[in-house]
């Protein structure tokens, strides 16, 4: 397909008509996530966990863990259509009111122990009742696909039998499963005696007929697994995917929540070890958590213990390959193939094709490809924030011209804005979040450390969010709200690029990071008032006011204020080489101008006459 082939098909089709899709992937339909979405970085990562290697997935809000889980269930099932592949959603599948009712399930089994002089909530574990969550979805998936893979025989009725009981123990889920219960096989029974709960192959009636003494409920579960070592495993796969494990700073169970989290990734390590000592092949069970949840655990609970315990089974989804730029970008590549599917565009068309049809070169001085991705934390949802706001503003465009994509900014600013405060909900409450972002609004784009501490000390002094400056500033460049100048090698660090933070140096100059300019009022605080993007590709009417050999230097009026310009000869026409240009402009003399940057360091605007250079450049 040639150009002019690809450019029909551009205009037969608005954009605002491409399937964009959700930020969030939970809600794309299948074949749109597949077929637009699923560019990962790295493609060992997919491997890994197929393979069994791996079963923890580790990455930021937004980098596509929901996303990889879609994608490895989709595969899975379509190498083999026997696969079960089944979902634990932490976050929507256990309301509040659920997790409060687990927790006062397991206080009430530690009030069964005689223990004194011991605060309850250092002993309360969730281990257990997750395995038999984990039990129970194990029943119900191998119940339901009519025992494809484990068999169904005394050793099955045992197990099932078992967990059935113990789920109506902790009220969870049984009702409606009720008439599933079996009567206890001879093969194998719970049986109770002076050492303990053990298996024994006599039979010994429970005292109740469908539930587990409160008492014995963690014996049971030690049961349960033994069982579970012991069942006829089948060759057909199954997968169990556990996501959205989160909680807030805020909440008043964030501790609790920090709890159940590190829970469930200690019974995750610990199934999936059993499961490989048991030799059940192709039985995995999968957990994502957010990066900055593993370090509120780190941080309250228990160090970096469980960081190392996990450390060799887990994959983190990192966008950051700092080789795959501009047309590169697995990043923005996202984009070139909605893009591409949405026009059902031969595989033979390239990215290259796509980006000149569909996008313009340059966005005033920027690289339309910079431009974008300067503007994202290296998040695929923020690739598709950025499409979804485009597609909202655009009318009738077959393309995304500079006009779209510099009028999504303010928009795109606010819900990114939005997103890191979620972000942020893990280390402040939502007042404090509030008080931050208020800090930054028309303060200044870029700071020092003491320009800073001043503005909190004459605005916010007295409140205690603001109390430590050190871990503020540290905490702003986790969350990818600044990044750190370095002028002495031209750089600057930024969290979601890996580059690390020089806690406690004072000598850094902090920078607001380019998406959120817009939302904290500090577009029109730089270059000298004027939002940059407003100015571009517009006409004005300048004023000769002196010039020398190599520059026309004029004023204009903008916003009414008057505003300095400079013109350099090579910008002054279309007339050839000019030795001299003061030989060929009077003061007072008026000429026509469009915006190329603004030269902070001189205060002025650089200008061209020629408006063709716009689209050259």
């Amino acid at each position: 397909m040639d150009t002019k082939e690809i450019t029909t098909v551009q205009q037969s089709i608005p954009i605002s008509s491409i399937p964009v899709g959700s930020v969030d992937a939970r809600y794309d339909d299948i074949n749109l996530f597949k077929d637009s979405y699923m560019i990962f970085p790295n493609g060992r990562i997919i491997e890994s966990i197929l393979k069994g290697e791996k079963f923890y997935i580790d990455g930021n809000k937004g980098t596509g863990k929901t996303a990889l889980m879609l994608y490895l269930s989709d595969q899975i099932t379509k190498e083999d259509p026997k696969a079960v592949c089944s979902t634990i959603l932490f976050k929507t599948g256990y309301s509040p009111e659920q997790k409060f009712k687990i927790e006062s399930f397991e206080r009430k089994k530690i009030e069964t122990l005689d223990i004194c002089d011991v605060e309850i909530d250092s002993l309360i574990n969730f281990q257990n009742i997750w395995k038999l969550i984990i039990f129970l979805k194990v029943v119900t998936d191998n119940h339901n696909n009519g025992y494809i893979f484990f068999e169904n025989d005394t050793n099955w009725n045992a197990f099932e039998d078992l967990i059935l009981r113990l789920s109506n123990t902790a009220e969870i889920g049984i009702k409606d499963r009720l008439s599933m219960l079996k009567t206890i096989p001879k093969q194998f029974v719970v049986e109770r005696n002076v050492a303990g709960w053990s298996v024994s192959e006599e039979q010994v009636e429970l005292q109740d007929a469908t539930q587990i003494e409160l008492a014995d409920f963690d014996k049971a579960i030690q049961i349960a697994e033994y069982l579970l070592s012991r069942l006829s495993r089948t060759n057909t796969k199954y997968f169990i995917f556990i996501d959205e494990l989160e909680t807030y700073y805020a909440a008043p169970c964030f501790m609790r929540d920090l709890r159940m989290i590190r829970d469930w990734i200690e019974v995750t390590w610990s199934l999936n070890c059993q499961f490989k000592d048991a030799s059940y092949k192709n039985t995995m069970i999968v957990l994502s958590v957010r990066s900055e949840i593993l370090a509120a655990i780190a941080r309250h609970l228990c160090g970096d213990e469980l960081n190392k315990k996990i450390g060799s089974y887990k994959v983190t989804i990192d966008w950051r390959n700092k080789y795959d730029k501009g047309i590169n970008s697995p990043l923005f590549g996202i984009w070139l193939r909605k893009i591409a599917n949405a026009y059902q565009l031969q595989d033979e068309v390239n990215n290259l094709d796509i980006r000149r049809i569909w996008f313009p070169p340059y966005i005033g001085t920027d690289d339309t490809i910079d431009f974008v991705l300067n503007r994202t934390w290296n998040k695929p949802r923020d690739i598709v924030r950025f499409m979804s706001v485009a597609k909202e503003f655009a009318k009738d465009e077959h393309s995304y011209t500079e006009r779209l994509l510099i009028s999504v900014l303010e928009e795109y600013s606010n819900q990114s804005k939005e997103e890191i405060g979620e972000e942020m909900g893990l280390v402040y409450t939502p007042t404090d979040i509030d008080l931050i972002f208020s800090s930054l609004r028309e303060f200044k784009i870029s700071f020092s450390f003491e320009e800073y501490e001043q503005h909190i000390s004459e605005n916010y002094r007295t409140l205690p969010v603001f109390d430590d400056m050190e871990k503020l500033l540290s905490n702003l460049y986790r969350f990818g709200i600044v990044g750190c100048e370095n002028f002495a090698i031209d750089k600057t660090s930024w969290n979601h690029l890996g580059d690390p933070y020089l806690m406690g140096n004072r000598r850094l100059t902090y920078i607001i990071h380019q998406a959120l300019r817009p939302v904290l009022g500090l577009e029109q605080i730089m270059n000298d008032g004027i939002n940059i993007y407003e100015i571009l590709a517009n006409p004005l009417e300048c004023e000769i006011v002196r010039s020398n050999k190599s520059f026309v230097y004029v004023t204009f009026m903008y916003n009414n204020k008057k505003h300095n310009g400079a013109i350099h000869v090579s910008k002054w026409g279309e007339s050839g080489y000019i030795e001299d240009i003061s030989q060929h402009v009077k003061k007072g003399q008026t000429t026509t101008a469009y915006v190329l940057n603004y030269d902070k360091q001189h205060r002025n605007w650089n200008l061209t006459c020629n408006a063709d250079q716009l689209n050259q450049k």
